[in-house]
């Protein structure tokens, strides 16, 4: 039995793992969020996003009928000398080593899944759509060269980021994947450490 404590946003409280030989307990306090079986567990993901000098990770466990999310934030900087990582890093190696001797050769999808994945996909079209049409709109209704200039460097970027988006985030293509067993070597890695000095 081992147990892990980490916060999941910066202001708020820590959560706490139980993992068992068999189970996977999430506690908020006193008050039990939700256990899951492992032997349930069928797929993985890891989602990873930046804000405003923060990471924010998610670990998804992804049984038939529901998806678990173990989260955490972490500076992007020496993220690796954090506490919020030291716990979410021994969390995420446990389960890799248990699952991966349940289900050999398990894969962790990197990136948005689901309805997730879909939502960042309309997101991207509305974005790019937005910020080209808005563009071209206002070549067409003469709109004056000093506030076209003003205009030209938000729009390109929304048109960009819309682009971004739909590119990772398509529905027709097939989301990456890496082995289980090597999601503790890229926490390492994108916490900016290496797995010689965080092992």
């Amino acid at each position: 039995m081992s147990d892990f404590r980490f916060q999941p946003t910066p202001f708020s409280s820590e959560w706490a793992f139980r993992l068992e030989a068999a189970q996977l307990t999430c506690h908020k306090g006193d008050a039990r969020q939700w256990s899951v079986r492992l032997s349930d567990i069928k797929r993985t993901a890891f989602v990873s996003y930046k804000s405003r000098g923060r990471m924010l990770w998610r670990l998804d466990l992804i049984t038939a009928d529901q998806t678990l999310h173990i989260s955490t934030n972490l500076p992007t900087k020496d993220a690796y000398l954090d506490d919020n990582f030291t716990a979410f890093h021994g969390l995420a190696t446990a389960l890799a080593t248990v699952l991966d001797a349940l289900n050999p050769n398990m894969q962790v999808g990197v990136g948005e899944h689901g309805a997730a994945r879909k939502a960042m996909f309309g997101i991207g079209i509305v974005s790019a759509l937005g910020g080209a049409g808005l563009f071209v709109a206002a070549l067409f209704t003469g709109v004056s060269s000093t506030k076209m200039a003003g205009a030209a460097v938000p729009l390109l970027g929304l048109t960009v980021l819309g682009g971004m988006l739909i590119r990772s985030n398509h529905p027709w293509k097939a989301p990456t994947t890496v082995a289980l067993t090597l999601l503790p070597q890229v926490l390492t890695y994108l916490a900016g450490s290496t797995p010689s000095e965080h092992g």
